[in-house]
């Protein structure tokens, strides 16, 4: 469970930074090299270190200390879109 709560998290996290950003478009397209906003927040989160829980992290990086899967899904979406377009009629199952 851990690691799904990392995994879910770092989507999180990169959510956070893009929007701190400004950048708006698909997310997995989304660098936040450059962005002086994204770097202090990020900054400003890492400097807690392993010395507090994911979660207060995660309030102060993305606002919530709710697990929330979304970002991944928006991550990948484009690749569920693709995935949907190239396996239409096709029966998927064992």
């Amino acid at each position: 469970m851990k690691i799904l709560a990392t995994l879910l998290a770092m989507f999180q996290f990169h959510r956070a930074l893009c929007e701190k950003a400004g950048y708006q478009g698909d997310l997995h397209a989304c660098s936040v090299y450059g962005s002086k906003e994204a770097g202090a927040k990020f900054s400003a989160m890492l400097g807690a270190g392993a010395s507090r829980p994911w979660q207060d992290s995660l309030e102060k990086l993305a606002g919530t200390r709710e697990m929330d899967a979304t970002a991944i899904i928006d991550y990948f979406a484009p690749l569920m879109g693709y995935l949907k377009e190239q396996n239409q009629g096709r029966s998927c199952g064992w």
